[in-house]
């Protein structure tokens, strides 16, 4: 067999071996999706009197509310493009146009958003690629960066919910709280530490991994090391300030928007319970999640909401309403740019396109 007839041969299997893997992710993700589906509805469909009333205030909702809920969308997707544009400049020395950063970002957060197993995460990497904006792989570390900055604020948010938690909350949620603070804190030093002295540390990540496998070592030392590319985008503390207070900023919104879906329901319910929820929420998105994270999205905020005191119908209507606002507007973002010309439509599908030429995925 000639050699250009054997690379053939293997690009082919690799091809073949790419889909049968991603068909098997949607499998799983479909499974998935299906079972948190039951559980949100769970003794609200089979019950015409909860059904009924779930029906009549998903009908009530006004559209004041709708419109504070997309202006805070907004205002977060502000912050989050100068979150990603703080990352560029540190990395290249020239920070995209707003009109540029802004159109990546929104298509490649639809992407995040709708694609299952949060294969978007590919997508601005390539984007920013195509555009030699940076390398993808330098993409991929900004996009590493983002979401383990994301999750140690969601962390420690978390951990001060529960921590200041009402009182009808018992002893061991308190003591969860204090938990994730200090895995917060923890977490913070260990990644400072690691920036530090980077060699030393991904070899002992890599020598307590390899109890789990070889594989598994392999994958969360290239993570750690993906993470700590990213890190050489703060030139200095005002960086490393600015970046956190822009995430925070971000994830506050965040909370605000889902206490006012919540409280529009439930007239009178705690900004506590929407905070909460989007604690569930980041949770619940992490798992192996369909299409536009149908199932896991209803689930979770029903577990968050309910846990925080809210009954089960305003808490599976807060949940239909957020993901379908959530859903109607990264669209129409995205649809906003890709319309414009801003970002190609043909640039976004090549993008999409080339997640499943990714390998390790």
């Amino acid at each position: 067999m000639s050699a250009s007839a054997a690379a053939s041969s293997a690009a082919s299997s690799a091809a073949r071996g790419s889909a049968v893997r991603r068909a098997v992710q949607l499998f799983v993700s479909l499974v998935v999706g299906g079972l948190c589906l039951w559980f949100a509805f769970r003794g609200i469909a089979g019950g015409e009197g909860a059904l009924d009333e779930l029906v009549a205030r998903l009908r009530a909702f006004p559209a004041s509310a709708v419109a504070v809920f997309a202006a805070l969308y907004f205002v977060q997707a502000l912050l989050r493009t100068e979150r990603w544009r703080l990352q560029v400049r540190g990395l290249t020395g020239t920070a995209p146009s707003w009109r540029d950063a802004l159109a990546i970002n929104a298509v490649a957060f639809a992407a995040v958003f709708l694609l299952p197993f949060r294969l978007g995460e590919f997508v601005r990497p390539n984007l920013c690629a195509q555009r030699r904006i940076m390398s993808a792989s330098a993409g991929l570390a900004a996009t590493a960066l983002e979401r383990i900055i994301d999750g140690l604020v969601t962390t420690a948010l978390f951990g001060l919910l529960l921590v200041w938690a009402p009182e009808q909350f018992p002893a061991e949620v308190r003591a969860g709280g204090l938990t994730a603070l200090l895995f917060f804190g923890g977490a913070v030093v260990f990644l400072v530490v690691a920036f530090r002295v980077r060699a030393p540390t991904l070899a002992l990540v890599r020598r307590a991994a390899s109890l789990a496998g070889h594989i598994f070592a392999d994958r969360l030392t290239a993570m750690v090391g993906g993470f700590l590319d990213g890190l050489a985008c703060f030139r200095g503390p005002g960086d490393v300030v600015l970046y956190v207070a822009l995430s925070a900023g971000f994830w506050l919104l965040n909370g605000l928007s889902i206490h006012v879906v919540v409280d529009t329901l439930a007239p009178g319910t705690s900004p506590f319970a929407g905070f909460l929820c989007m604690c569930f929420l980041v949770i619940g998105v992490m798992l192996p999640a369909p299409p536009g994270n149908v199932g896991n999205f209803h689930a979770f905020a029903r577990l968050g909401l309910v846990a925080a005191g809210v009954t089960a119908v305003p808490a599976v209507a807060t949940g239909i309403i957020v993901h379908t606002l959530t859903t109607a507007l990264v669209v129409l973002w995205a649809a906003l740019f890709l319309l414009s010309g801003a970002l190609r439509v043909r640039d976004a599908a090549q993008a999409a396109h080339a997640v499943d030429l990714t390998p390790s995925t």
